[in-house]
């Protein structure tokens, strides 16, 4: 996927982030959301229609254009941040679990990877996590089934459940 506006490609992703609603509307395996970060220079409170279309082509995703106004991140900084957000990218996993997190940055992140019986399967301390932390954990020598993973920073603590096919 491109993102832009007239002429101006602002940036690119890959559409392999698994979402059950996809997979429920018929939308092939489900394996077709994204995440894309709006560069700094669109984050200026100025209203742009932002087209996507499939990367290296002429064709628009359906309902492309939309309005998209981001406010100056320093503005935001005092109201952002606060909230500690973990995703993981696809999921189910069978390999390898990618986990993205946002709202801890400069602070000290604990994961672990347990799995369903509350056996420790994996862990790792971050000293000081980036804006956008981004860690992945190998799974391809566990067993299939559920699997919890703990992150935590300061007082804050979100558990997101993973399946392992």
């Amino acid at each position: 996927m491109e993102f832009y506006t007239g002429s101006t490609v602002w940036g690119s992703t890959v559409a392999n982030i698994y979402r059950v609603d996809l997979l429920n509307a018929g939308k092939g395996n489900g394996v077709h959301a994204y995440s894309f970060e709006v560069p700094a220079v669109l984050k200026d409170g100025v209203t742009r229609s932002i087209r996507a279309r499939v990367l290296g082509s002429t064709y628009d995703l359906k309902d492309s254009g939309k309005p998209l106004t981001c406010n100056n991140p320093a503005r935001l900084s005092a109201e952002a941040g606060s909230e500690l957000q973990v995703r993981v990218l696809g999921n189910p996993v069978s390999t390898q679990l990618l986990v993205d997190i946002r709202g801890a940055e400069g602070q000290s992140l604990r994961l672990q990877l347990s799995d369903a019986s509350g056996r420790l399967v994996d862990q790792r301390q971050i000293e000081a996590a980036k804006p956008v932390e981004q860690q992945s954990f190998s799974v391809q020598d566990k067993p299939g089934g559920l699997y919890l993973l703990r992150v935590s920073s300061g007082q804050k603590t979100v558990t997101v459940k993973v399946v392992k096919q």
